[in-house]
């Protein structure tokens, strides 16, 4: 699990900008090596884990609702 935090919170920093959660899922996909076909199966788990770190953790903020929502990194 850390290591997907890991993943999830590198997508926003390295894009420079907030991500919509497809975004986020295909950058940990990438960085993980897999086939894009792997992202069906990673978008549960990674809302999931943007949920924790928004709720949980306060390092995440999600911007907007539903299709249109973006994650950002809190600064610090």
């Amino acid at each position: 699990m850390k290591k997907l935090n890991r993943l999830i919170l590198t997508a926003p920093r390295e894009a420079g900008k907030p991500l919509s959660t497809g975004e986020v899922v295909n950058a940990v996909v990438q960085a993980l090596g897999y086939d894009q076909d792997a992202a069906k199966g990673m978008v549960n788990r990674v809302r999931a884990n943007l949920n924790y770190l928004t709720r949980e953790r306060g390092i995440v903020a999600k911007i907007g609702d539903r299709k249109e929502a973006r994650w950002k990194i809190v600064s610090t």
